[in-house]
């Protein structure tokens, strides 16, 4: 099993308070039934700075500003949740198409379920190989 804690240095640790409850219980029942358990640190990877920027800040109150030029984040808001869908099909698909990217280097992540019938509605139609996944909730 293995959790991903924010370190102490991240100013969003906060986002991280259930996963560290839940580790703080599993360790104490692990400890209490003589399991052993393990903390493993993570080496930090070298990330791209526009994400560095966009993980730190994304649910920081004060955010810090990120002022060079975007390459890598995209954000478009479109007239409605059909339009924002077709226009990141669109996006995705010149990606692999006239980019060089792998189907495999892509994700789409929402945020919300509203999306669902959405996205399986417009993307039907393509060839994107779509692997479909559903946050689970554990007692």
């Amino acid at each position: 099993m293995s959790l991903t804690i924010a370190s102490e240095e991240n100013r969003d640790k906060g986002v991280f308070a259930s996963t560290i409850r839940t580790f703080k219980t599993l360790k104490k029942k692990a400890e209490e039934n003589g399991i052993e358990t393990q903390w493993l640190p993570l080496e930090a990877q070298q990330m791209d700075p526009e994400f560095e920027a966009l993980e730190s800040n994304l649910f920081s109150y004060p955010f810090k500003t990120y002022d060079e030029p975007l390459n890598n984040v995209h954000v478009y808001a479109g007239q409605n949740l059909e339009n924002e869908v077709e226009h990141m099909a669109i996006g995705i698909i010149n990606l692999v198409r006239k980019q060089g990217y792998k189907w495999k280097d892509i994700a789409v992540i929402k945020g919300s379920e509203s999306y669902n019938p959405v996205l399986k509605r417009c993307l039907q139609s393509t060839t994107f190989p779509i692997l479909w996944t559903k946050k689970k909730h554990y007692a």
